[in-house]
């Protein structure tokens, strides 16, 4: 990871916050820590990785995201949510997806080990719980611990793997949907263009790119995108 590919403000603001977690005062002290303990840098890698996700974020954008898979006519297809965190935005599509009895493959990916292995559980604390899971009650269940989880199909749909969208290609390719939401607004402007193109092509003509519904894409056409719906685009080139 090169801290040059994010955002100067983010990785201020985040790269204080690890200075007083690890007892640092100054950046030349974690500057000498980084050199003696590897593990001091992936640590901070984990950090200055933003981990904030929910079920069905943003509702109604996750409804015409739908309108147009479904007048699609996909009954099955192909997902990529790129940068998952603790994975409730591929449990989303699949429990959405799922409730129409449509079957998707979905690869989830992201460069956090640790949040990468909680995620592949599909086993989630109390708290982010939400009303709008009460539609899909045949499909998740309340633990004894007071944590709820997705039932077994859940497992044989969504595929895990540890995936840096700086660095690395497409897990797959000729996806039907790519999920990136709120992950390009941490990139500076030349590793969202590099990473933005990764993302289209890996979708399929016709397929669709779905982003958080405060991003913006001004430059969509550049990348073969049309808008088609707020923060959902179609790729025809």
């Amino acid at each position: 990871m090169f801290l040059e590919d994010y955002r100067r403000d983010q990785v201020e603001r985040r790269l204080w916050g690890f200075l007083l977690r690890e007892g640092y005062t100054d950046l030349s002290g974690l500057v000498d820590g980084l050199r003696r303990d590897p593990e001091l840098g992936a640590r901070l890698k984990n950090f200055l990785t933003v981990h904030v996700t929910e079920f069905f974020r943003d509702p109604p954008y996750w409804q015409r995201l739908a309108q147009k898979l479904h007048a699609s006519g996909l009954a099955s297809g192909r997902a990529w949510s790129a940068g998952c965190s603790w994975g409730a935005e591929p449990a989303s599509l699949w429990l959405m997806e799922r409730l129409h009895g449509h079957f998707w493959d979905i690869w989830a990916t992201d460069t956090d080990v640790v949040t990468l292995q909680q995620a592949r559980r599909l086993r989630f604390p109390k708290e982010s719980f939400s009303p709008l899971l009460d539609p899909y009650r045949d499909m998740w269940r309340w633990e004894e611990d007071g944590t709820w989880s997705l039932s077994a199909a859940a497992h044989n749909a969504i595929h895990w793997e540890l995936h840096d969208l700086l660095a690395e290609k497409p897990p797959v390719r000729s996806f039907d949907v790519v999920m990136s939401r709120y992950v390009l607004i941490y990139f500076s402007h030349e590793a969202r263009h590099r990473v933005l193109e990764n993302l289209v092509n890996a979708i399929k003509i016709g397929g669709f790119l779905f982003i958080g519904a405060t991003e913006t894409l001004l430059d969509a056409p550049q990348f073969g995108l049309k808008a088609v719906a707020p923060a959902l685009f179609q790729r025809h080139a």
